[in-house]
Parts: C-alpha cells; structure tokens; sequence
C-alpha cells in the first residue's frame, strides 16, 4: 500500500545533507554520503573509484555536487516541505538551478503520483555554512581527450565506434558505473584500453521505505553521471565529457500542471544546456560535457548503429527490465522502440536473432508500438524516441518487408490502418526525409559535428 503524500510530508519535515566522508586505500576513493530524513531515517548512499594522485580538496567541488544530486533520490521517498544543505551556502542563483532540477527532473514522479508540482510550498532549498566549494582554473588538470560514458546499449556503442573514425589522434577513455556484461563487453569489442569502473551504491533503507508504501518515481540519473563525469574526466586530466543523448530526449511526454513532463528530462537538450552553464560558472577549467548524437533522432541513430556498428548487434542490451538478467523481455516500450527503429535497416531473421523472438507477433509489443505512435494515452514513459519517428519508423518498417517480398506482421499493417485512418501515418518520403534531418542545437566540436553530419549525409544506412 502506498502511503499518502500529504501523511508522509506531515511525518518528515526535512530531508538534510550533512556532507561526506572520503576513505582511500591507495589509488581507491569510497565516498559515503550522510543524509537524514527527519527525525531520525539515515541514509549513507556510497560512491567508490580510483584517484590517483589527486588530492582531496580538488575532489571537494565535484563530491560536494554530487552529494546534492544524491538527495533527490532521497526526497522523493517522502516529499518533506525542507531540503537542508548543512555545511555549504548555496547563492541566490545556485538555489533557484538546484530547486529547477528537482522540479524537472522529477516531473514523471509528480505525474505518476498526482503531485501538483507549481505548488509554492512543495519544496524550499535552505542552506548555510561556507560557500559552494569550486575549483580554480589555475588548478587545472585538464589535459586533452575524451572521457565517453558508457552503458552497453546501442547509442553509447555507436559512440563508441564512430569517435575512433572522427578523430583518430586524441586520446579515449571510457567510464562505466555499476558495470554490466554488455557495457563491458561494448568497450572491448570497441577496441577501447581497460575502462574507469565507478560503483555507487543505494542506501538499502530506502529500498526498505519503498516496500512498507513510501513513495517511488523515476529521478534524473543523467544528471548524476554528468557531475560524476566531470569529475572523472578531472581526475585522468581530459578535456571532454562525451554522453550519447539523441534529439529525441527533448520530447516531453505530457503536461502536468503547466510543467513539461518528460522520462528523458536530464537527457535532454534543456539539461545539457543548463549544466554546461552551471559547470562553466561554479567548475570552472572543468572537462566540457556535451552529447556526440544530439543533433540526431533515435532512428537516425539506430540505422547507423546497424550499420557503422553491426558487430554490437549481438551484445547490445537497452532494456531496463531486462538489464539485471543480461536479456530482452520482449514486453516493455523500450524493447517496442528498440525493435521497430532497428527493423528497417536489418533482416528479419537478423531481427529475430537480436531479440531471441519475432517481437512484433507480440500483443504487449504491439500495444506499446500503439502508444508510441500517437494511437493510445501519452508516450510510454520510458527512454524512446518522439512519436513522429516511431511513425517514421513504421513506415520504413514495413517498406523493408515489402521489398524483401516477405509479409509484414499483421499487427503491423493494422496499427498503420488505424494511423493512416486519423491522417497520421507519414509517406514513405517523408519517413526517409527523417533519416537526413540534422539540428544546429548541439554541443559538438565543429570536428565532431563535421564528421557526424557526413555520416548522415552519405547515408550510411
């Protein structure tokens, strides 16, 4: 039974930072974070990495961040009307960047639980102490190279694949936090050297309150790995902070109260553009952070994955049901967009190879392939594309059934019906047209931007 929200805010009145503890053991950090839900639930959330040669002062500005990012994952279990930073002095203008996080990052936990969050009261951000710790240029250990964040699914593997062609002289790293075989195993079929493994650890009370009807709700974990990769980056001296967000993350899935709800929110191109700002002002002489796919749509992305990178088709896994266990459940949205932006650019035994089953003969597939067309509700609240490109997709899909001359799932042809019947369903023109689109709303070097747009431009799909 899930406790009510107006209950659990009567019941704790604050959830407070009281700052961190750093232990080495040689090269290794682990840091662990006090927090404390009044009046008296502790959580000491952890993070674990290597340092070398990096003392502990310089790490201070970005653990500090860090700390600040962990407490939303924390607030949200009960809601209190207080976060209280203990130790540290926020400004004016750092408070209101803090407060607009949380409120948009958590724009899927208001919705999912029917939290107005315009309300005034719903959330003040009270701190004292010395001032947000940041770094001095003059301190600098920025070098240059790449740092590339790295997951195990297919846009981190084709960032993987394409930045050894863009730039073959600069120096690559790459980071993985709470390492999965697939994750490791992109890397390796990359070619890229032994990459930075960073743990972080979820205090296990807090899975403990979500069992007895705490509240529960998807957080902006991209966020978190932003300031984490910062951070990485500053400690092995590079210059650049490389994420695989596409375009598409930009795409809310409702409105709520006035405020745009979107799954995908500290993907998006707004979060990038604020943290770059934030970090410019409050880390300076950081690594630069930006996403290599920005200026890219998901199914843009997907034929260049099948076709710069064929090798990772086998390995690949985005499934976040699936993720724990290594595999596909063949169920969820994210396995529906997965399949459908693939299928244009594969066979459909290549297909089925992928997936360990023909997932379009499957009704909760299917279903989902309706919500992400337009057909039912709002976009699934998952890590998908926009609605136009699952259209896009569709269209292309059964295009490339057609000139195999093989038949089209019937599931397929029907949800096409019903688009075409509602003047939904794009042409085949205007659903190819969408794998040359390009936007100027990026981040990337003029090197990387060049060489990403040839690659659409040739059409290597």
């Amino acid at each position: 039974m899930t406790l009510s929200f107006h209950d659990l805010r009567l019941r704790h009145s604050a959830l407070r930072y009281r700052g961190y503890t750093l232990v080495r053991a040689g090269d290794d950090v682990t840091v662990t974070f006090a927090i404390t839900l009044e009046p008296a639930i502790e959580f000491r959330p952890t993070l674990s990495f290597k340092a070398p040669d990096v003392e502990d002062d310089r790490l201070a500005p970005f653990l500090t961040n860090i700390g600040i990012v962990e407490l939303i994952s924390y607030w949200k279990a009960a809601c209190p009307k207080r976060v209280v930073l203990e130790g540290v002095r926020l400004s004016d203008e750092q408070t209101a960047w803090w407060h607009d996080l949380f409120i948009h990052g958590l724009g899927e936990f208001f919705f999912q639980n029917d939290i107005d969050p315009s309300s005034p009261d719903l959330l003040t951000i009270e701190s004292s102490g010395t001032p947000l710790p940041r770094l001095s240029p003059i301190q600098t250990r920025r070098g240059v190279g790449d740092l590339v964040l790295a997951a195990g699914g297919k846009d981190s593997s084709l960032t993987l694949e394409m930045l050894k062609s863009f730039d073959v002289s600069r120096p690559r790293e790459v980071m993985i936090l709470n390492p999965t075989r697939s994750a490791l195993e992109s890397v390796s079929i990359a070619g890229y050297r032994e990459p930075h493994i960073v743990r972080r650890t979820v205090d296990k009370t807090l899975l403990d309150l979500n069992g007895k009807g705490y509240l529960n709700g998807h957080t902006p974990f991209s966020a978190y790995l932003a300031f984490l990769g910062t951070m990485l980056a500053d400690i092995h001296g590079l210059s650049s902070v490389i994420v695989s967000n596409e375009r598409s993350a930009s795409e809310e899935n409702a409105v709520f109260h006035g405020l745009p709800v979107n799954h995908q929110y500290s993907k998006g191109l707004r979060f990038e553009r604020r943290f770059r700002e934030y970090a410019a002002k409050e880390l300076p002489g950081s690594a630069s952070y930006f996403s290599i796919i920005r200026p890219l749509y998901d199914l843009q992305v997907s034929g260049l994955f099948a076709s710069l990178a064929p090798q990772h088709l086998s390995s690949f896994r985005s499934c976040n049901v699936g993720q724990r266990e290594d595999r596909w459940c063949g169920r969820c949205p994210k396995c529906a967009f997965v399949s459908l932006t693939l299928a244009p650019f594969v066979t459909s035994a290549r297909h089925t190879e992928i997936f360990g089953e023909a997932l379009f003969e499957r009704g909760e597939i299917l279903g989902a392939i309706e919500e992400l067309t337009g057909l039912r509700d709002h976009k699934p609240f998952e890590c998908v594309g926009t609605l136009g490109e699952s259209r896009d997709a569709l269209v292309l899909t059964l295009n490339r059934y057609e000139r195999a001359q093989d038949t089209p799932p019937s599931g397929l042809v029907e949800i096409a019906r019903a688009l075409q019947a509602q003047g939904l369903l794009p042409t085949k023109e205007a659903a190819e047209a969408t794998l040359r689109t390009w936007t100027d709303e990026h981040y990337l070097p003029d090197l990387y931007a060049s060489a990403l747009r040839t690659c659409v431009q040739e059409g290597a799909w």
